[in-house]
């Protein structure tokens, strides 16, 4: 009698979980050959070339981010056949001038990353060819010169430009400052003097500018802030006391 009472129990409690559309919790192991995996793990797991690229055509994003393998020529070919691609970032390298000859004509980008690529004047006139929609570059292992970067005077919605190296001295800051609608422009170890200031305060759409390892006494940076309004100012990933906007 007790053996039935507690059968009818368990019968009861079933078709209760059934009728509320819940299932009794599983203590089964997962199924040989599908693995749990941490989210967090998930994450940091980088699709291919070939499988951003599907995703790009999918309409499921306009980004391609590469930060940890080094891209070959068959995969910037791929990057070429990505319709509709407006982010190219490239962070392991490396792209070379050769190389930018095997996607760039074929697209037109909004933003271009490419870090550890020794792109020099000759690469950036091809970026500046083929690329008239360019918003943000950003080239940190660059080598340029001032004749190299007057090409980026023709790409008027240029607005945001990153590169570095002792090569950027104040006549590559006098060029720099003639882009048209340049509002942010971020040097890497140039070798400039307050005389780039003189340039810099002119830049008609100027909104932040961005100075690392380059010392500039502070009473020039001050002479900065006096002639420009509401200019916000880095210094070696730092705000300048002074800066206007630095909350």
């Amino acid at each position: 009698m007790l053996r039935n009472h507690f059968g009818l129990l368990r019968l009861l409690f079933v078709v209760t979980l059934v009728s509320t559309g819940c299932s009794p919790p599983s203590k089964q192991p997962p199924l040989s050959g599908f693995p749990s995996k941490d989210p967090e793990k998930l994450l940091l797991e980088e699709k291919s070339i070939v499988e951003q690229c599907e995703a790009v055509r999918n309409g499921l994003t306009k980004r391609i981010l590469v930060e940890k393998a080094t891209v070959s020529d068959e995969d910037l070919r791929i990057i070429a056949e990505c319709s509709g691609l407006n982010e190219l970032l490239l962070d392991a390298g490396v792209v070379d001038d050769d190389q930018l000859i095997l996607f760039l004509p074929k697209l037109s980008l909004s933003h271009l990353r490419l870090r550890n690529s020794p792109i020099t004047d000759v690469g950036l006139r091809k970026i500046a060819e083929t690329q008239k929609s360019l918003r943000i570059l950003n080239l940190p292992q660059a080598t340029l010169t001032a004749e190299g970067l007057k090409a980026l005077a023709q790409l008027e919605e240029l607005n945001f430009l990153r590169i570095s190296g002792a090569t950027i001295d104040d006549r590559t800051v006098e060029v720099i400052s003639m882009i048209p609608n340049l509002e942010s422009p971020h040097l890497i170890s140039p070798t400039i003097t307050a005389a780039s200031f003189k340039s810099i305060a002119k830049m008609p759409k100027l909104r932040s500018f961005y100075v690392d390892d380059c010392f500039i006494p502070d009473e020039d940076w001050l002479e900065l802030l006096g002639t420009t309004s509401n200019l916000h100012v880095h210094i070696d990933q730092a705000h300048h006391d002074r800066d206007p906007r630095k909350h």
